[in-house]
C-alpha cells in the first residue's frame, strides 16, 4: 500500500530547516537578553554616579543655607578673636568657597563643639586620571581668628569635571562669581541666593551636569 506524505514523517531537509529556525530564534533571544543586561548595568552605573553627585549637591546647598557672618568681639589678640567669613574665589575648573555656617552636627559625646564651623570646598587634580578632579571638604570646628587655616579635610566626590558657584547681588541685580566679606564693597553682607553647578564624569566618559540654587537665610551681619 502506498503511504501518503502525512504518514511518511519529516524529511531531512525539513528537520534541518526547523533546526536552523530554532537556532535563529535562540540567537535573537540571547542577543535581546544580553542587550537588556548591558543597558541595565549601564543605567545602574549612571544612577550610582548621579546619586553620589546629588548627595553632595544637597549637602552643599544645606550647609550654604545656614551660612552667616557676625561682628567680631573686641580683644587684644586678633588671632584669638573669632572671625566669620564668606569668601568665594573663582578657580578653574573647581571654584573655592570658604564660609562660616551653623550646620555642624556634634557626633562625639562631650566634645567642645557647637553648631558653628568653617567649611571650605576645593578641588585637587586626580592623581591617576587626566581631565578630572577630586572635590574636598574642609571642616573647622574651632572658631578663631584664622578661619582659612586648620580643620580636617576629606574627599567628598571623585571624577569631578567642574564646580561653579554664582552669587546673586541685589545691589547690582546680577550674578557674581566672586564674593568676599572681608572687602568693603560687600559691606559685611551675604548673597540671598547661591547657584551651584556641578559636572561629573561617569564610567563611560560621559559628562553629567547638576544645577541647583539655595537661599541663604541670615544675610545681614549679626551684631553680638
Amino acid at each position: 500500500m502506498k503511504r501518503t506524505r502525512s504518514q511518511a514523517g519529516m524529511s531531512l531537509l525539513e528537520i534541518l530547516v526547523a533546526i536552523f529556525l530554532l537556532a535563529m530564534i535562540g540567537l535573537a533571544t540571547a542577543d535581546t537578553v544580553w542587550r537588556s543586561h548591558r543597558t541595565r548595568q549601564s543605567l545602574k552605573r549612571i544612577n550610582d554616579v548621579y546619586h553620589s553627585a546629588r548627595v553632595v549637591m544637597d549637602r552643599m546647598a544645606r550647609e550654604l543655607a545656614t551660612a552667616y557672618i557676625a561682628k567680631p568681639l573686641p580683644g587684644p589678640d586678633k588671632s584669638k578673636i573669632p572671625q566669620t567669613i564668606f569668601k568665594a574665589r573663582e578657580e578653574s575648573p573647581i571654584n573655592r568657597l570658604t564660609f562660616s555656617s551653623f550646620s555642624h552636627i556634634r557626633i562625639v559625646r562631650n566634645a567642645k563643639e557647637s553648631d558653628q564651623s568653617v567649611i571650605t570646598y576645593y578641588g585637587k587634580p586626580h592623581p591617576k586620571k587626566s581631565g578630572v578632579y577630586r572635590l574636598f571638604r574642609r571642616n573647622k570646628t574651632v572658631i578663631d581668628g584664622k578661619p582659612e587655616e586648620g580643620g580636617l579635610a576629606y574627599e567628598m566626590l571623585d571624577n569631578v569635571v567642574k564646580l561653579e558657584f554664582k552669587f546673586w547681588d541685589k545691589r547690582k541685580t546680577d550674578w557674581q562669581k566672586d564674593w568676599d566679606t572681608t572687602k568693603i564693597e560687600f559691606g559685611n553682607r551675604l548673597p540671598p541666593l547661591v547657584e551651584i553647578r556641578l559636572v561629573v564624569r561617569d564610567k563611560k566618559d560621559q559628562n553629567l551636569t547638576l544645577l541647583t540654587r539655595t537661599r541663604i537665610f541670615m544675610r545681614e551681619l549679626i551684631k553680638r
